[in-house]
């Protein structure tokens, strides 16, 4: 009977213990294993040259060799001796910060789209980036406002569905 009690509590401990890391566990967001992004002025002018910058963060894969490219849109190019691709070798620090000189012949009608990829042995990454040149950022369709809750015999039930005409 002893070792019963003993192998119970053991696992009621064990259970317990678990129980009481659990939340922190699942409160902690999983963290992307590549990161990019571009930053650049809000408003940009015909003729000028401005400064983006390329912020690449590799916060996992150390061993892994990362290769940007940068697709420029029409209206804009690289100012000259100015990299369009690049390599984050594999062991080398972490983050890469790139500045990204350009000169803007007219205002693009589309993005600057820079590409990250990082691949090993049975597994890829990818991630984009953009940079509007100052254009605001398109808008997705608007939900449609919620209707007057509904009712069955005189109770509410909540909120009704709209269902489209037929």
């Amino acid at each position: 009977m002893s070792k019963v009690l003993v192998i119970l509590a053991v696992v009621v401990t064990g259970w317990a213990s678990w129980l009481a890391t659990a939340p922190e566990a699942a409160a902690t967001p999983a963290k992307s294993p590549l990161k990019v992004a571009l930053t650049g002025p809000e408003k940009v002018a015909v003729g000028e040259t401005i400064a983006v910058v390329l912020t690449i963060e590799r916060m996992a894969f150390q061993n892994l060799e990362v290769q940007w490219q940068v697709a420029l849109p029409a209206g804009a190019r690289a100012v000259p001796g100015e990299p369009q691709a690049g390599v984050l070798p594999a062991g080398a620090r972490p983050n890469l910060v790139q500045t990204l000189h350009l000169m803007v012949d007219e205002l693009p009608k589309d993005d600057l789209v820079v590409t990250v990829r990082m691949a090993g042995n049975g597994m890829g990454l990818q991630s984009k980036a953009t940079y509007r040149f100052g254009r605001t950022a398109p808008v997705g369709p608007r939900p449609s406002p919620v209707p007057v809750p509904g009712k069955v015999n005189g109770k509410k039930i909540g909120a009704t569905i709209p269902l489209p005409a037929r």
